[in-house]
């Protein structure tokens, strides 16, 4: 039996850690993954760059600021392969098969992760939330297979260049590979 006091202590660290949690500014679920999916990021990474597709741009500039954020955020996110580059070009893309489908504003609930792999891409609707929430669905795809999907939201985000934006998109690439 565990006395009254410390099952309240145990109840306020919880509360605090959740507190935690919601004030980090971005957090990342895995929602789906088929297993051993860095095997792949390997293989098209040696090909050369490796393609992003985005989709959505909640910010209002013509994408070049945010190109360049999701590409080193990336970058920063597997250096476990060391050097390997991302591009939001497809032409420039090693192995444009095998891809990051990344989705601003999230998919919408019910659809199929490899319907995005497919291109059907329907999302909740881009732009900045309230308190700056920006939300996000990455997707590695080997042709229009899905390997890994990870969800993610970040908060406070006032543009591209934001710090938790740029955390997200760095975690949601360790939590793939």
């Amino acid at each position: 039996m565990i006395p009254k006091a410390f099952r309240a202590l145990l109840g306020g660290a919880a509360a605090l850690l959740a507190a935690a949690c919601d004030n980090a500014g971005y957090q990342v679920v895995v929602d789906y993954s088929m297993g051993d999916s860095f095997t792949f990021l390997r293989g098209a990474a040696a090909k050369g760059p490796v393609w992003v597709d985005l989709r959505g741009n909640p910010f209002a500039d013509a994408g070049a600021g945010l190109d360049a954020v999701v590409a080193e955020a990336f970058r920063r996110g597997v250096t476990q392969l060391g050097g390997v580059s991302f591009t939001t070009d497809r032409d420039l893309a090693g192995d444009p098969q095998y891809r990051i489908v990344l989705v601003f504003g999230g998919a919408q609930p019910g659809r199929s992760i490899d319907r995005v792999c497919q291109g059907d891409i329907p999302t909740r609707g881009g732009g900045i939330g309230p308190d700056g929430e920006v939300r996000t669905l990455a997707v590695f795809c080997a042709d229009s297979q899905s390997r890994v999907a990870v969800s993610g939201v970040a908060r406070g985000v006032d543009g591209p260049d934001s710090r938790n934006l740029r955390k997200l998109l760095t975690l949601s690439l360790q939590k793939m590979f």
